[in-house]
Order: structure tokens, then sequence, then C-alpha cells
């Protein structure tokens, strides 16, 4: 295959594609959940799961606590590896490429997590957590350091001062904004949220709901967005994929699957939205 059509083959593709990617932890002759008296499920944690993420997209991943969304983000992240299947990104198998261009897959994609005070090292201030991966991967110099994560505080919503805090000098909220900055630092093409706005207040919710939004436009950011809240993912997502029990039993763009769900199992989390009765 020629250059140019490599190209435009990476341009045609999905930004990021999951091949019937299974994974099961530990070894499989031990695992037993009703040893533990928790007979719902014993299969593996994800199993022959298939996705694509188009650049520019929002997909959104719901389902019920123990279903599998974590762990399939981790492996969409790069952070896991499956027992089977494969993880394209723009169309290559990442274990093809060479070793630049693996570094730069994953840093295309960033993972924001659900407690934002123990994914922040707790000894580095803001400077050193949001400028030092910038800085090791030659996207910046050293002596520009101070003034990127000075932007990067700012766009998120924090204040130029807030540079030398420590973590637990930081609100909830606040350490959301954190954890999105050092996401962004590194330039991404894919933010992978897990349950990033699942700990904060409802008012709190909203806005690292709509700084998320903003950031998407602004910097043309795909996003696949975790989580049990099935209105926070209708606000957010272009696509809805629907997992259950390690597989996904679902998918659709998303005002299709809210209003006409197919499966008795989407009908059965869209019944459990808690709603306002009227008096």
């Amino acid at each position: 295959m020629t250059a140019a059509a490599n190209q435009n083959h990476s341009i045609s593709a999905p930004l990021l594609q999951l091949q019937e990617v299974s994974l099961r932890y530990g070894d499989k002759s031990k695992i037993s959940f009703k040893s533990i008296g928790y007979d719902k499920y014993s299969g593996p944690a994800v199993d022959q799961v298939s996705l694509q993420l188009a650049a520019g997209e929002t997909l959104g991943l719901v389902g019920e606590s123990g279903c599998g969304k974590s762990t399939l983000g981790r492996i969409a992240a790069g952070l896991l590896l499956p027992d089977s299947g494969q993880r394209l990104w723009c169309g290559e198998d990442v274990r093809q490429l060479d070793a630049a261009a693996q570094r730069r897959a994953r840093l295309d994609v960033q993972l924001i997590f659900q407690n934002s005070h123990a994914a922040l090292n707790p000894r580095l201030r803001s400077e050193q957590l949001i400028g030092e991966a910038p800085v090791v991967h030659g996207l910046i110099r050293a002596s520009e350091r101070r003034d990127w994560v000075i932007q990067l505080l700012q766009r998120v919503g924090l204040d130029a001062s807030h540079i030398d805090r420590y973590p637990h000098q930081f609100s909830g909220g606040q350490r959301a904004r954190l954890g999105i900055a050092r996401a962004l630092a590194v330039q991404p093409r894919l933010l992978i949220c897990d349950e990033a706005v699942a700990a904060l207040d409802v008012s709190v919710q909203a806005q690292v709901i709509n700084l998320l939004l903003s950031l998407r436009a602004e910097f043309g950011l795909s996003m696949l967005f975790i989580s049990h809240d099935l209105d926070v993912v209708r606000h957010l997502s272009d696509r809805v994929l629907v997992m259950h029990a390690g597989q996904i039993v679902e998918s659709g763009a998303t005002e299709s699957v809210y209003h006409q769900p197919q499966h008795a199992y989407t009908r059965s989390l869209l019944e459990s939205i808690p709603r306002l009765a009227r008096i």
C-alpha cells in the first residue's frame, strides 16, 4: 500500500475501533462469583465487545455497576490488554505500529477518572501534575512549562494562582477540573471519561459537563463517556452503547435508544431513572 493510500485509509477509518475484545480477570479455573455469595454473573468482565468511535464524536457507555464499563474503557485507552480481539487506532492495529507511533497513539487517548483525589499525586503541585508529561514527551520545553500550565488552568476555569497548590487544597469540583487540565496537557484527540462527574454535587456536575462540551467544540475532541447516569449520557452523547454482563446489548443514536429501546435491559435502565411525581 502506498503512503498516499495509507493516509487516505487513516482519514476514512474511525478514530478508535475495538473488534471482539474479551477480558477475564485472574485464573479462569478459580473465578466464581458464587463463591463469595454473588451469583448474578460469573462470566468475563468484557465478552467479545466491538465498538467504533469517529473523530469528533461523543459515545456514551451506560450500564449498571459491575457490568464491565470501566474495564472496557481501560482496554479502549490501552491500559489493559484484552485476552482476545483487536484495538485499532485510525484503522491500524496499535501493536503493529512502530515505537514512535505507539507513543503518540498512547498520548492521543487520555483518561479522566471518577476519583480525582486518588488519581492526583498528593505530593505534587499543580504545575508538576499538569506540566510534567508534556515536557517529558517533548511537546513543550521545560522553560515553557509554567506558562503552559497557567493557560490550561485558566481554560478549565481555575485561577493562575492555583498553579502552586497541592491537590488537597482544591475542592472536589476544582480537582475534577485539574484532572481535565492534566489530560489536555498532552494534546489528546480522545478523552475517556470514566464516571468523571459521578462524585460531584449536581450543580458542580452541570458546570463540569458544560466545560467538557465547550472543550469538545474548541479542540474537536472525541469522547467515550462512561456513566451509570443516563440523563448525563443523554445530554452529552451522539450515540449510546448499553452494556450488561460484559456485553453490548444495544447501541444506536442517543434519542433513538432513549425513545425506542429494543432490549429489555435497556428498558429496565430507562424505567429506573428517578422522576418527580406530580402532586
